[in-house]
C-alpha cells in the first residue's frame, strides 16, 4: 500500500512538473556581446532624420540640414536647432547599446516593462525612429530596469523584449531637447546693455579690457559688488525659455511691457529684448535685429526666476548707502557708550 502510494505521488509530481515546463515562456539565450543595431555606426554621416514619438504624440521631429539637426515644432514656422549634448548623448548610447538579458515574448506582459505599443491604452514606451531617406530602423524604449542600469527594449517588428546595458534617454516634452540657452553667443560679445523703459540705465564693456561700467553713474555713489553688471549680460547669455510660442502681432500687442532692453554686439550687430507679461506667464521675445536670426524667429515662455534676473533698476546696482550710514552711526554711538563709562 505504501509503495502504490509512493508510485502515485512520484507520478503526479511528474506529471505536475511537466505541465509547469510546458507553460513557461521560451526565451532566448541572451547575447551579452551582440549589438542591438550592428551596422548603426556606419549610417551615422548618412542619417536624415530622427522622429521620436509616444502615446501623447511627436516629442522630436529632426532633420539633417547641411549638417545642423533642426526641429520642426509647428507646421508653417520656422525649425529650431536641437541640442548637440542630447542628441550626441542618443547617438551614442544606439551605437553602442548591446543586449543584455531576453525578456517576455508576450504581448500581454509588455506593459510591465513598458513596451505595449503606442496605441494601446496606457502606454509609456517611446518610438525611436532613424532613417536615412533610403532605410529606417526603429526601437521601442520601455521601463528603466529596476536596479537603475539599462533600459528594456523592443524593436517594433518583433515580439521578443529585451533589457539592454544602456539607460537610453528620451526627451520629456517637445522642448526639452531643442537648442539652449536662446542666445548663441558668450557674454564677452555684448559690447552694451541699456535698458530703455522707466529707469534706464547703460552698462558699457571697454573692448581692449573687456570690463564693464555703469554709465552716468551718481557721484559719490559705489557699486554694490564686483560682479553686479557682469550678472547682468550672464543672465542674458544664459537665458532659458520653458516654452516656444509662435510670436505674432496679437501676441506682443496683448504683453504688459515690463522691461525693454537694447544689447548691442562687437560684430556691429544690435536688437531689442523685449519682457511681459500675460496672466501668469512671463514672455520674451526681440525685435529691431538685422537678418533673419532663428532666435527672433519666436516669442519664448520663460521662469519668474529668469525674468526677475532681467528687470533691474539703477539701485540694483548701487551699494546702498543709508545701510552702510545706519552701521557708521551705530558703531559710533556704540564707541562714545564705551568711553562715556567711567570704571566700577
Amino acid at each position: 500500500m505504501n509503495k502504490s502510494f509512493f508510485i502515485l505521488c512520484t507520478l503526479v509530481t511528474l506529471a505536475l512538473g511537466v505541465g509547469f515546463w510546458l507553460h513557461q515562456e521560451p526565451v532566448d539565450e541572451p547575447t551579452n556581446s551582440e549589438l542591438v543595431f550592428e551596422n548603426f555606426r556606419d549610417t551615422l554621416d548618412t542619417l536624415k532624420s530622427i522622429e521620436i514619438t509616444n502615446s501623447q504624440g511627436g516629442l522630436l521631429n529632426a532633420e539633417s540640414v547641411d549638417g545642423v539637426w533642426l526641429a520642426s515644432i509647428q507646421a508653417g514656422l520656422p525649425k529650431y536647432p536641437v541640442s548637440k549634448k542630447h542628441l550626441s548623448e542618443l547617438l551614442q548610447a544606439i551605437t553602442q547599446v548591446r543586449y543584455l538579458e531576453a525578456k517576455t515574448r508576450k504581448p500581454q506582459k509588455f506593459s510591465e516593462l513598458g513596451l505595449q505599443a503606442l496605441y494601446a491604452e496606457d502606454s509609456i514606451a517611446t518610438l525611436i525612429t532613424f532613417s536615412t531617406g533610403k532605410a529606417s530602423q526603429s526601437i521601442l524604449v520601455g521601463k528603466t530596469a529596476q536596479s537603475g542600469q539599462g533600459s528594456f527594449i523592443r524593436k517594433p517588428s518583433e515580439t521578443q523584449s529585451w533589457l539592454v546595458d544602456r539607460n537610453i534617454s528620451v526627451p520629456v516634452d517637445k522642448y526639452s531637447w531643442l537648442q539652449q540657452p536662446i542666445l548663441p553667443f558668450q557674454p564677452e560679445k555684448i559690447v552694451s546693455v541699456s535698458r530703455l523703459d522707466q529707469a534706464p540705465w547703460t552698462i558699457t564693456r571697454d573692448v581692449q579690457s573687456s570690463s564693464l561700467t555703469l554709465d552716468n553713474m551718481p557721484l559719490g555713489s559705489k557699486l554694490k559688488y564686483e560682479a553686479v553688471l557682469s550678472s547682468v549680460t550672464t543672465a542674458l547669455t544664459d537665458l532659458k525659455f520653458e516654452r516656444l510660442l509662435m510670436k505674432d502681432y496679437e501676441l506682443t500687442r496683448s504683453l504688459e511691457i515690463l522691461t525693454v532692453l537694447e544689447l548691442h554686439l562687437t560684430d556691429g550687430m544690435f536688437f531689442t529684448l523685449n519682457l511681459g507679461k500675460k496672466g501668469d506667464d512671463n514672455i520674451v521675445y526681440f525685435s529691431n535685429f538685422d537678418g533673419v536670426p532663428y532666435w527672433g524667429a519666436w516669442a519664448y515662455q520663460v521662469s519668474n526666476f529668469t525674468a526677475q534676473q532681467l528687470i533691474k533698476s539703477l539701485s540694483d546696482f548701487l551699494e546702498d548707502k543709508s545701510s552702510n550710514q545706519s552701521e557708521v552711526d551705530t558703531s559710533v554711538e556704540q564707541y562714545s557708550i564705551d568711553e562715556g563709562e567711567s570704571p566700577q
